[in-house]
């Protein structure tokens, strides 16, 4: 087999390499981001809400519910270590979930329309050692299917809940050199005439040969 000869960064670029990945050039000491810990979660919770007085229950039978979320947001407690694993700490989290319902009356009227908020707690293990900053996010959440009682709306609610533990650190990585960048690809021609064209010249047509034809507009009749 032919020795792989190392690649002169120039020639390295971005992508899948399926004959193996070059041998890098020198290494360098970066400063990232690290990630520690990373972990996401997807939970359904059953979940009451009491239906206002603004909505003049008790609602009759046949009333349905729409449910629609508004941006999810969640909020970290502070890490307790766990004793028998170092590095490892339970973390709670409140997820909270604003919503908004619209009653439907059987007839298809619009009763009312309220809002009011979902809220979980969720404790989670994540390796964080000291040093690291621990962050979450709720990428995604969901209301619905929902059923309304005289007094009262049953609704399940789901969300997917992301966490990582992280620490800006100097890391040695086997490296190409420096990224260079690719030609620009110039964008479609714009749709307006660019300069406007002339307006079109008017060119007559001469009658044909023998006809006698009357000439048309702009062509001089024959003498």
């Amino acid at each position: 087999m032919a020795e792989r000869k190392p690649l002169q960064a120039a020639q390295v670029t971005p992508g899948p390499y399926p004959g193996g990945v070059p041998t890098p050039t020198e290494v360098d000491c970066i400063l990232v981001d690290k990630v520690y810990d990373y972990c996401s979660q997807a939970d359904s919770r059953d979940a009451t809400f009491t239906i206002p007085e603004t909505c003049t229950p008790p609602v009759p039978a046949g009333t349905t519910v729409d449910c629609a979320t508004g941006t999810p947001t969640c909020t970290l407690g502070t890490p307790t270590p766990v004793p028998t694993q170092p590095g490892f700490v339970n973390v709670s989290v409140v997820v909270t979930i604003p919503l908004t319902f619209t009653l439907i009356n059987a007839d298809g009227t619009t009763r009312c329309t309220f809002t009011d908020t979902f809220t979980a707690l969720k404790t989670i293990t994540l390796y964080a050692p000291t040093g690291t900053t621990i962050d979450c996010e709720v990428t995604s959440a969901s209301c619905g299917p929902c059923t309304a009682t005289a007094t009262q709306i049953f609704c399940t609610i789901g969300f997917c809940l992301v966490l990582e533990s992280t620490a800006r650190v100097k890391l040695l990585v086997p490296t190409y050199g420096f990224c260079l960048p690719a030609e620009c690809v110039v964008s479609p021609v714009p749709p307006q005439p660019c300069p406007p064209p002339f307006p079109p010249q008017f060119v007559p047509t001469p009658p044909p040969t023998g006809s006698g034809t009357p000439a048309g507009a702009g062509w001089p009749a024959a003498s």
